[in-house]
């Protein structure tokens, strides 16, 4: 999975002639985040390579000061899944090669004026 910053979002989803795009906030069907005040604590990557693009990893971890973990499986079928620790176990009984990745851990850290990773 490459990781990378970028300014537009360019989805490339295919829409038959019978579907309607749309766009819906993640907060309301993934976050425990009613009132949108929880803020991103660590980003947890497996796996982890710096490329030329970005950085590529074989899956990745947000981590909310509410303690919610939300896990992204780049390696099911379709594309990504993107669920809580239940996926993160899935990840870990369908790829074999997890138990031995090594993860790196992205600690956020709030700044005035900005956030810093250490």
């Amino acid at each position: 999975m490459l990781v990378s910053k970028v300014t537009v979002i360019r989805p490339n989803a295919e829409i038959d002639e019978d579907m309607t795009a749309a766009v819906t906030s993640m907060r309301f069907h993934v976050l425990r985040d009613p009132d949108g005040t929880n803020q991103l604590s660590a980003i947890s990557l497996w796996d982890l390579v710096s490329v030329a693009e970005g950085l590529t990893c074989s899956a990745a971890q947000l981590t909310l000061a509410n303690g919610q973990e939300i896990f992204i499986d780049p390696t099911y079928h379709f594309g990504l899944r993107v669920g809580g620790t239940e996926q993160k176990a899935v990840w870990h009984d369908t790829w074999p090669a997890a138990a031995e990745m090594k993860e790196t851990i992205l600690a956020l850290v709030e700044r005035p004026g900005s956030v810093d990773y250490v």
